[in-house]
C-alpha cells in the first residue's frame, strides 16, 4: 500500500527537520530522491529513490544521528551487501549496519538493521526477521539485530531489537518469547 500525500509529505519534514542542512540525508529533487552522505558508507549508490522504506531509513539515520542518540555517520552503513556461497551465487543486503570504534581504531558492528515500510511492519509474523536478520547477522556479527519502521500517524519509530548476543538463532529467540531488548 502506497503513502498518503500527507504520510509521504511527513517523512520528507521529518527527514528536513533532523537534518535541516541536509549534511546526513538530502531530499532532492522535490521529494523524489534522497541523497545520502558520502560519510554514510555504502555498496549502492547515494542517491535513492524516495520510495517509502528509503524515507524510513532516511528518518531513522536522521534520528541516529542527532543530539539524542549521537552515533556518527561515519560510523554508519547502508546497504551493505554479502556474497553467501561460491561462486558468490546469492548476495545478502543488510539495510543499515552500526560500527562501535574501539580503542584500537578497528570497528565492531554494534547493530545491524532491516528497515520496512509502515505497512509492512509486521514483527509478529514476518518471516524476514528470520530470514533477513538472523540468517545474514552471522556474516555480520552484531550485539543486536533491529526490526524497524516509523509511523507517521503517531510520529513513532518502533521496532523490535533482538539481543543477538543470547540469542544465536530464530529457533532460540522465538522459543524465549521473542524478547525485545
Amino acid at each position: 500500500m502506497a503513502l498518503s500525500a500527507s504520510d509521504r509529505q511527513w517523512f520528507l519534514n521529518e527527514i528536513v527537520r533532523l537534518d535541516p542542512t541536509g549534511e546526513l540525508v538530502d531530499v532532492v529533487n522535490g521529494g523524489a530522491q534522497l541523497r545520502y552522505s558520502d560519510k554514510i558508507r555504502s555498496d549502492e549508490t547515494r542517491l535513492r529513490k524516495a520510495e517509502t522504506e528509503e524515507l524510513v531509513r532516511a528518518v531513522i539515520v536522521g534520528l541516529l544521528c542527532s543530539p539524542i542518540y549521537g552515533y556518527e555517520p561515519e560510523r554508519m552503513y547502508i546497504e551493505r551487501t554479502y556474497s553467501i556461497g561460491r561462486p558468490s551465487a546469492t548476495t545478502a543486503q543488510v539495510d543499515l549496519i552500526l560500527y562501535f570504534e574501539e580503542e584500537d581504531g578497528s570497528e565492531t558492528a554494534f547493530a545491524m538493521w532491516e528497515m520496512k515500510a509502515p505497512d509492512e511492519y509486521k514483527p509478529a509474523t514476518d518471516p524476514l526477521i528470520e530470514k533477513q536478520l538472523f540468517d545474514t547477522a552471522p556474516l555480520v556479527a552484531p550485539s543486536l539485530l533491529v526490526y524497524a519502521s516509523v509511523r507517521p500517524q503517531n510520529s513513532s519509530v518502533e521496532c523490535v531489537t533482538v539481543d543477538y548476543t543470547a540469542h544465536k538463532s530464530y529457533a532460540s529467540w522465538d522459543s524465549a518469547g521473542r524478547p525485545s531488548t
